[in-house]
């Protein structure tokens, strides 16, 4: 689709998701049939397990920073930026994006991502 699209000057952009996984769906399976045990912090497909996440915590001070940076946004399960394998995985997932001929990317929750440390 998208070298399609490329061919005839319609570019695409990618919403892509950095700051978390999902929150707490029971037999939680992806579009591409990859399951997942959220309420256990595993993601096998891409692989993520509890060991890259912050621990279980809820931003109530949305003017408090290490909330915002370190709890879950609404109970969704909040990646840990600061690990380099999770950082891996977001630079894999872009790189295979770019190869895809995409043009760039629109992040969500990039508000509440802290900076690199």
């Amino acid at each position: 689709m998208v070298r399609r699209c490329n061919n005839v000057g319609v570019r695409i952009f990618v919403d892509v998701v950095f700051n978390h996984m999902t929150g707490d769906n029971v037999n939680a399976r992806g579009t591409g049939g990859s399951t997942a045990d959220p309420s256990n912090k595993s993601f096998p497909a891409v692989p993520y397990s509890n060991l890259d996440f912050h621990p279980t915590c809820s931003i109530n001070n949305y003017n408090d920073k290490y909330e915002v940076r370190n709890c879950e946004l609404v109970g969704l399960k909040d990646l840990d930026q600061s690990k380099s394998w999770v950082q891996d995985r977001v630079v894999d997932f872009l790189n295979h994006l770019i190869s895809l001929g995409v043009a760039g990317f629109r992040v969500d929750a990039a508000s509440i991502c802290g900076p690199r440390t």
